[in-house]
């Protein structure tokens, strides 16, 4: 049988970075957003937030679903009942967004390719 060539996939990752100060301590407050295509058995979009080092939150398109990763999150967010239902409607919100620039860049993609290609 012929080998066929691998399909094209599109990955875009897309960083956030904000920084936060709280006396007397500095945390750096870090967003990751990866929005791709065509990858089996990985999510089209992934929301990640950090503090410093340490994960504080996951959204991803499959299960549509904000999710805290730390029991002092938890802890903080107990007194709002609807914080977990707020966030997953930004996150599907960020889903969309960054879904429409992918789209948006994937519509130049042929054009870059064909100007890599001239030299």
């Amino acid at each position: 049988s012929p080998h066929l060539p691998p399909k094209p996939v599109s990955l875009c990752i897309l960083f956030s970075n904000q920084s936060t100060t709280y006396s007397p301590s500095i945390f750096k407050i870090y967003y990751f957003f990866t929005t791709s295509s065509e990858v089996t058995n990985f999510p089209e979009f992934v929301a990640i937030g950090m503090v410093d080092d340490i994960q504080i939150d996951y959204y991803d398109s499959n299960t549509k679903r904000y999710l805290l990763k730390q029991d002092w999150m938890k802890k903080v967010t107990d007194d709002d009942a609807d914080y977990l239902e707020e966030e997953t409607e930004k996150s599907v919100g960020s889903q969309l967004h960054h879904k429409n620039s992918t789209d948006q860049a994937e519509q130049f993609s042929p054009f870059i390719d064909e100007m890599i290609h001239r030299k």
